[in-house]
């Protein structure tokens, strides 16, 4: 399975988000940050060549990452790290940057 994990600084940006939408826990981002991360992954899968990604994310983010591709148009799916089971053959095939 070839699989692009989120970069580290994203969750600072959706923790300073949860901030701003007043939703502590990860339910909500801004419109902003929502545009930012939809182009940083339509980037990060364009310099991908394979058709099965996956795109890991923290577990507690997952749901609103995945909720937030899929209405901007992304259907790669999207699985929390304590979802891969430690006998996968998971290849890293990159990093979905924060701006």
């Amino acid at each position: 399975m070839e699989a692009l994990q989120l970069h580290p600084a994203w969750e600072a940006e959706f923790v300073k988000s949860d901030g701003e939408t007043g939703r502590g826990g990860g339910g909500a981002i801004t419109p902003a940050l929502s545009g930012k991360l939809t182009e940083a992954v339509r980037k990060a899968l364009a310099e991908n060549l394979s058709s099965r990604v996956v795109i890991l994310a923290p577990d507690h983010r997952r749901r609103m990452i995945r909720a937030v591709l899929a209405s901007n148009g992304i259907a790669t799916p999207v699985i929390g790290l304590e979802e891969v089971d430690t006998s996968a053959d998971l290849h890293l095939a990159g990093t979905v940057q924060a701006a």
